[in-house]
């Protein structure tokens, strides 16, 4: 049992950081692997859920079938975070026809060096990310001049999609709401689906970010603050 990073160095705070884990056989898997895949203080750590990748390897004259499963690792604050020790249990074939055995292996501690981005030391939480969509839609809808015309009573109702690269929708930040003169504010649990390790929503409105080579220099754009809008009421 083998592990390596995936995600170059430095590691900034928010960025997704992927390696991956191989077990090695010299002779069949049986059946499909299970991780004891442990809590790390400061961070969030997921198994990527896909097929692991096969292939064979020459060791010393002796062939091994290997399978490579993927990890990420979300890191929420600076400092080294240790993602600690955990096991695989799997079936092994010791040869054709014969029964399976359940064996495990035991991955060794993993230490990760996570640096803050400069400009970003007051933020409560930070996304790393390379693509941020925000789709923002009322109902009724607004005027042009975001100007909603409503009765006393009326409910106007409004849907916050957020589509993030590379984020799963567990650690995105939560959206505050809050509170208006003459207005009640009646906020709904989140709804998070996940795809690919993004968080999906249709019909999105892209928020421009600027092209660059290094994660941390989206800083640039801290906070997005959602637009507001204007209302009258009649009796």
């Amino acid at each position: 049992m083998r592990a390596a990073l995936d995600t170059d160095l430095p590691v900034w705070v928010g960025q997704q950081l992927a390696f991956h884990v191989e077990l090695l056989l010299p002779t069949f898997f049986s059946g499909t692997p299970a991780f004891d895949v442990p809590n790390v203080l400061g961070a969030v750590l997921m198994k990527v859920d896909e097929r692991p990748t096969l292939s064979t390897e020459q060791i010393d004259g002796v062939t091994y079938s290997i399978q490579r499963h993927a990890f990420v690792l979300f890191p929420q604050r600076a400092g080294t975070l240790v993602v600690p020790a955990f096991q695989a249990r799997f079936a092994v074939a010791p040869a054709y026809g014969h029964p399976p055995a359940t064996q495990q292996l035991r991955l060794d501690p993993l230490n990760v060096e996570v640096k803050m981005p400069p400009g970003v030391e007051g933020l409560s939480m930070l996304i790393s990310t390379t693509d941020l969509i925000v789709d923002d839609q009322w109902s009724p809808a607004l005027d042009d001049a975001r100007t909603a015309n409503l009765k006393v009573g009326d409910a106007l109702t409004r849907t916050l999609k957020l589509r993030v690269a590379g984020v799963p929708g567990m650690v995105l930040p939560p959206i505050s709401f809050g509170s208006y003169d003459g207005l009640g504010v009646y906020p709904k649990p989140p709804i998070v689906e996940d795809a690919h390790n993004a968080v999906t929503s249709p019909g999105s409105v892209s928020i421009p970010l600027p092209t660059c080579a290094k994660p941390w220099e989206l800083t640039a754009y801290p906070r997005y603050r959602y637009p507001g809008l204007t209302w009258t009421t009649n009796n």
